[in-house]
């Protein structure tokens, strides 16, 4: 009997000390800390299935409203894969166009997150060494919630910093 209600009190200690606590739902944010500003994790929902007609001579980030959009990527549909829609609406979308290279190259989001009205993204680019027969302008689109109230979009690379407005 003992040991009976000794294992129900280890599972119950277990059972409460393994449930999630503090946990917030996306869009929910913290408490300030002293005169910190409030950091809110905002997720990127990645485009697929476009190309881009831009062809810069530098990295190019945009924000784009659904006439920049459709003026700036067109789809590649294939029979197996169909692009992703954006409702603008409710969403907006940003992306990152590269200028035209042989080398395969990956465009990867280390961060993203809203301070004071204001979207900050970090990311990397990956260059590959091999070069290849054919080039391409490497270009990442993703999509984020219209309704969060954002004024500007920085972007920043490590080696360069753009705000858009």
């Amino acid at each position: 009997m003992k040991r009976i209600i000794a294992f129900s009190l280890f599972s119950a200690m277990l059972i409460i000390a393994c449930s999630p606590r503090n946990v917030k739902e996306i869009g929910e944010t913290s408490e300030a800390v002293g005169e910190k500003a409030v950091k809110q994790a905002i997720v990127l929902k990645p485009v697929d299935g476009y190309f881009t007609t831009l062809r810069p001579n530098a990295t190019t980030t945009l924000v784009l409203d659904k006439v920049a959009f459709e003026e700036n990527f067109k789809p590649a549909a294939t029979m197996n894969n169909l692009p992703t829609i954006i409702n603008f609406d409710t969403d907006r979308a940003i992306a990152i166009v590269l200028p035209e290279t042989r080398r395969e190259v990956g465009i990867i989001i280390d961060s993203s997150y809203m301070e004071a009205n204001v979207l900050h993204i970090s990311y990397t680019i990956d260059k590959g060494k091999e070069e290849r027969s054919f080039s391409m302008i490497p270009c990442k689109v993703y999509s984020f919630d219209a309704n969060l109230g954002i004024n500007a979009v920085n972007f920043n690379n490590g080696e360069s910093f753009v705000e858009i407005k």
